[in-house]
Formats: C-alpha cells, sequence, structure tokens
C-alpha cells in the first residue's frame, strides 16, 4: 500500500509539473542548444526583416548569448518542476525563468515583451478565467501586429514580407511555447493573495503601456 501511495503522489508531482524524470534528465543541454538555435534563427530573421540591415559581431554575439540564457533559464525550470513540487523552490526557480526571458526585451527586442509574457498568460495559465486569457492573448497580439505593419510598409506583400513575418511568429511563438514552465501554474491549491495579483495586473499594464527603453543592437 505503501508503495501505492508513494507512486500516486510521484505520478501527481509529474502531472503537475508536466514534465518526466526522463526528459528533466537532458532538459539542460536541450535548453541550450535550442536557445542558441533560436538565437541565430533570431539574428538571421532581423537580416530579413530589416530594410537597411547592419552586421556587428558584438551585436550577433549577444543575441545568441541572450537567447542562449534564455533556454537555459527555461530548462532549469522544467527541471526543477519535474522533481519536486516544493511550492517555495518552485516559485524562486519560476522568478528565475522569468528574469533568464528579460535578456530578448533588450533593444529592438522591447517591442515583444508583452506579446511574450501576455502570450504565455494565455497560453498556460489553464486556472484563469476564460475572459482573461482572451484579454492576455489580444494583448499579446498587438505588438506582433505592429511589427507585421512596419514590415508591410518597407516590404509591401513580396515574398520577404511573408518570410519576415512568418520568422517573426516562428520565433516568439517558439519563445511563448518554451516558456511553459515559468508560466504554468502550480496546481496544489494555494492562489496568490488578491492584493498581489492586482498588483501585478497593473505592473503589466504599465509594462506594455511604457515606451520600450533599451540599447540598440545591430
Amino acid at each position: 500500500r505503501r508503495c501505492t501511495v508513494l507512486g500516486h503522489l510521484t505520478t501527481r508531482r509529474h502531472r503537475m509539473s508536466g514534465t518526466s524524470p526522463g526528459r528533466a534528465a537532458v532538459a539542460v543541454p536541450l535548453g541550450l542548444a535550442l536557445g542558441a538555435t533560436l538565437g541565430l534563427v533570431a539574428r538571421g530573421w532581423m537580416r530579413v526583416a530589416s530594410a537597411d540591415p547592419e552586421f556587428s559581431w558584438a551585436g550577433t554575439v549577444f543575441i545568441v548569448a541572450a537567447f542562449t540564457v534564455w533556454g537555459l533559464a527555461q530548462a532549469i525550470v522544467l527541471a526543477v518542476r519535474a522533481s519536486t513540487s516544493r511550492r517555495w523552490l518552485v516559485t524562486v526557480t519560476r522568478v528565475f525563468g522569468f528574469v533568464g526571458t528579460i535578456p530578448l526585451f533588450v533593444g529592438a527586442g522591447a517591442i515583444m515583451a508583452p506579446t511574450v509574457i501576455a502570450g504565455g498568460l494565455a497560453r498556460y495559465r489553464t486556472d484563469w478565467r476564460t475572459w482573461s486569457r482572451a484579454l492576455a492573448g489580444v494583448l499579446a497580439a498587438i505588438p506582433v501586429v505592429v511589427v507585421a505593419v512596419q514590415l508591410h510598409d518597407d516590404w509591401a506583400w513580396t515574398w520577404r514580407w511573408w518570410l519576415a513575418t512568418a520568422g517573426l511568429a516562428l520565433v516568439y511563438g517558439t519563445i511563448i511555447q518554451a516558456n511553459r514552465g515559468t508560466m504554468a501554474p502550480q496546481l496544489d491549491g494555494w492562489h496568490v493573495p488578491r492584493y498581489v495579483r492586482i498588483l501585478g495586473a497593473v505592473g503589466l499594464v504599465i509594462a506594455i503601456a511604457l515606451p520600450p527603453i533599451g540599447i540598440g543592437v545591430t
């Protein structure tokens, strides 16, 4: 009976984390590989999307490094959530995962911060009401539309516009998908106090409303 109880608890823990122990063992190297690869793809996308492309090794190294840090952070979050359901540890790790995403928003990438954050909430906050997730989805779509319109001003309906738009969806769709461990709720019955949720919502609105500020990368 004791084995049955332990098995049930283990299964529940893994269901909550969404990641099996076997996958957790390879999460870190896969996260590094994913981050670096997506960084190279993002750099290539910038070259295609820009009407006046410039190249610098410093900019390229920064972009690839930022994506690699992000990939590593998300892998660590998934690995921790697969190995434990302790609230304090998972919470600290999720904060670490969010901090690891911040380098993606430096410079021109700042405009896509609402897409990544609100998109992750819409995608993974299954404990939220439908209207809340729908609102988050709308907020996530706004920067995508803005960038697509800007690209259209440069490339109209040419193949380059279609390629740049598809690349935008690929890069940031992958980021949102890979942020599961950071954005998904901890299904242990505990809920954030209402005043914290309100402050968080206000902070998110301020972050979206403020003009993007960052370091230009070419």
